[in-house]
């Protein structure tokens, strides 16, 4: 069984600093928890630098979720001002391969979208390359 590799090409967007920047975007799902079960499709930034994936608070109402239901963490914004995040483990899918995950809800809907490292690295290997970055689904 040979393992599974989703590749993402960088997304071209514009930035302050540059004219336009190519950002590592991921086409992620995650599963609502009514009765239908449906997945939504998010597009977070791959960061090897966020201990956990962040969404808005408003991502959290969409898959049915009580915002304050999770661990209650908090992450360090621009300019050092702390934003309290909760941690509900909710069902994550990427490519083909699903599995539960922990992920950070802000209490407020200015944050980005972000894929960290908790839980997601248990199941794959992330190579970020020149165009492109590929997620490598580990053999357990």
């Amino acid at each position: 069984d040979p393992m599974r590799e989703y590749s993402f090409p960088y997304r071209e967007e514009s930035s302050r600093a540059f004219s336009r920047i190519a950002r590592p975007v991921i086409e992620v799902s995650l599963r609502q928890r009514q009765q239908s079960g449906k997945w939504v499709k998010v597009f977070p930034y791959a960061d090897s630098g966020a201990d956990f994936s962040l969404f808005p608070k408003g991502i959290c109402r969409l898959l049915g979720l009580q915002l304050k239901a999770g661990q209650r963490s908090q992450i360090q914004g621009v300019g050092g001002k702390a934003a309290a995040v909760y941690l509900p483990t909710v069902e994550m899918r990427i490519g083909e391969t699903s599995f539960k995950a922990r992920v950070g809800f802000s209490a407020s809907e200015r944050v980005p979208y972000l894929l960290g490292r908790l839980d997601v690295l248990d199941h794959f290997d992330i190579r970020f390359e020149k165009d492109k970055v590929c997620f490598i689904e580990r053999e357990d």
